[in-house]
């Protein structure tokens, strides 16, 4: 996460995923979580592309990462 430009640790982020969009952390959140739109969407989504660049992290993070995507991985069997 960046917040104004300013890159985090994956670390930083991971001690508050649970607590993102709560009233003692920074306004910044995702926007699907938030959102409330004035009217009820009823079209069809037939594709939806998504660019992913590097992620340039640092060897404990990519280790940290992979740690995390095995356990939610196995959490969700």
């Amino acid at each position: 996460m960046n917040l104004n430009g300013i890159p985090s640790k994956l670390e930083e982020n991971l001690k508050i995923i649970n607590d993102i969009s709560e009233p003692d952390t920074e306004p910044h959140y995702p926007p699907g979580w938030g959102y409330k739109p004035p009217y009820r969407f009823t079209g069809k989504i037939d594709r939806v592309d998504i660019e992913l660049g590097p992620m340039n992290l640092s060897p404990e993070d990519e280790t940290k990462l992979h740690e995390m995507q095995t356990a939610f991985a196995g959490s969700h069997e």
